[in-house]
């Protein structure tokens, strides 16, 4: 098993990052986190309650890899940054959606992962975000109160 850091200083929102580079708490608590990884890094996270899906909810959930990237897993509603979420021009890879987009079903609350490089910022106790992918590295599953990434290659870390 590869050894991976949890950040226990509070929950990453990344889409709060993304807007600023100030780490973020998530706002559904977290209970534990479970991580096991052979060829690839399976993820869940347990929180205190079910989990939003409806955009209700404006957080994520993140661990640091031994390779000092980070897997992070997010839903916010209004901000399209993933290939997971529904966009009218997937030309585009991120907008601040307009409510009009929002209320067509775009920029949706749509869960779904990056690979985040974390850099040194002045303003952050943990790190921000120097880039993030759009392609998702794997799949993420909402059942009840588990948030699930699984198949997240190692090596792409």
């Amino acid at each position: 098993m590869t050894n991976t850091k949890i950040i226990f200083g509070g929950i990453v929102a990344i889409a709060a990052i993304i807007a600023s580079p100030i780490l973020a708490e998530a706002i559904t608590g977290l209970d534990s986190t479970s991580i096991t990884t052979t060829t690839e890094y399976n993820i869940e996270f347990t929180t205190n309650g079910p989990v939003a899906t409806d955009g209700s909810d404006f957080g994520g959930f993140a661990i640091f890899t031994t390779g000092g990237d980070v897997i992070a897993v997010t839903s916010h509603k209004g901000v399209y940054d993933s290939e997971g979420q529904a966009y009218p021009n997937k030309n585009k890879t991120f907008d601040v959606c307009s409510n009009g987009n929002i209320s067509e079903g775009y920029c949706d609350a749509a869960w779904h992962a990056h690979i985040v490089q974390p850099v040194e910022h002045p303003a952050c106790a943990i790190a921000a975000v120097g880039s993030l992918t759009y392609e998702e590295p794997g799949s993420v599953n909402i059942t009840g109160n588990v948030v699930s990434v699984d198949g997240v290659p190692i090596g792409t870390t």
